[in-house]
């Protein structure tokens, strides 16, 4: 069977060692970058998008579970009154 996503296969016949210490490896540039931008908004939304690239690749489709109990959660907050 073919996947329809070609990085899929790749992934599937990485160890997840070779997987951490890749994404490691390649947070040190990306540190650099941030070091030296002095743009906040950049940033704070790139450093989410990278984020979520990241849990993605080291989690798969489970991220999912947790972005959704996170969103419950601020909507829970969101909606309680301080008193």
């Amino acid at each position: 069977m073919c996947s329809k996503n070609p990085f899929e296969n790749i992934l599937m016949y990485l160890s997840d060692e070779v997987i951490y210490v890749c994404l490691l490896l390649l947070s040190i540039p990306i540190g650099f970058v941030y070091k030296d931008s002095r743009h906040v908004h950049f940033k704070a939304w790139s450093s989410t998008l990278i984020g979520f690239i990241f849990a993605l690749i080291v989690c798969r489709w489970d991220v999912l579970h947790s972005l959704i109990t996170t969103s419950v959660t601020c909507l829970i907050l969101a909606s309680v009154t301080a008193r």
